[in-house]
């Protein structure tokens, strides 16, 4: 048993309660995030591959993802700086509700 569940729609369930499109809901909400919005999962920990970022970055990431179950979100330059063993994430696009019509 795989410790993610699969919604057609929602995307994956993170073992903490968190979707995909959760994550991706706060992550491309900031333009400053550079495409493709790349990110691993550590427990409730949200590591966020941010190249070369503002001041600000980090403060407007946390205010938005108020209410998600994170502990925390740490911010990397690349991703080799995610920890390992995750694995990241690059979400272009979430086709799977548009394939199911």
């Amino acid at each position: 048993m795989t410790p993610y569940s699969t919604f057609r729609v929602l995307g994956r369930v993170s073992p903490c309660g968190l979707t995909t499109r959760d994550v991706l809901d706060l992550l491309q909400a900031e333009h400053a995030l550079p495409p493709p919005t790349r990110y691993a999962l550590d427990g409730h920990l949200l590591h966020v591959v941010a190249g070369k970022h503002d001041p600000g970055l980090l403060g407007r990431l946390e205010e938005r993802a108020h209410g998600l179950p994170l502990t925390g979100i740490v911010l990397a330059e690349t991703a080799e700086d995610l920890p390992a063993p995750c694995r990241p994430r690059a979400d272009l696009l979430e086709l799977s509700f548009e394939r199911g019509l």
